[in-house]
């Protein structure tokens, strides 16, 4: 099961193992492994996938200079970090956003 999908189904012998199915997908998450092993199969069995939330890191710079740095997960919105001052000047100049 890949987030409440079945992603693959197989018919293995008593003590066999399952093949490994590949790598699932979800949007704004990364795979990090499966939640049981699938050999050695004696029975009925659901192997879910699990995932981890991406986090990117958010970076407000003003002039070249970095002034506020945040993590935020996958879907959230940065925190406004407020303006920051220069002379002659009311706000940061821009925004670089990297992946963690």
């Amino acid at each position: 099961m890949a987030d409440g999908v079945e992603f693959s189904h197989q018919t293995v012998e008593h003590g066999g193992s399952a093949t490994d199915p590949g790598v699932p997908t979800k949007e704004g998450y990364t795979f990090t492994g499966w939640d049981a092993g699938f050999s050695n199969i004696t029975g009925d069995l659901t192997v879910t996938a699990l995932f981890e939330i991406n986090k990117y890191t958010v970076i407000f710079m003003a002039d070249g200079v970095e002034f506020n740095r945040q993590t935020v997960e996958h879907g959230d919105a940065a925190t406004d970090p407020g303006v920051t001052t220069k002379e002659g000047h009311a706000s940061p100049a821009g925004t670089r956003i990297s992946r963690t």
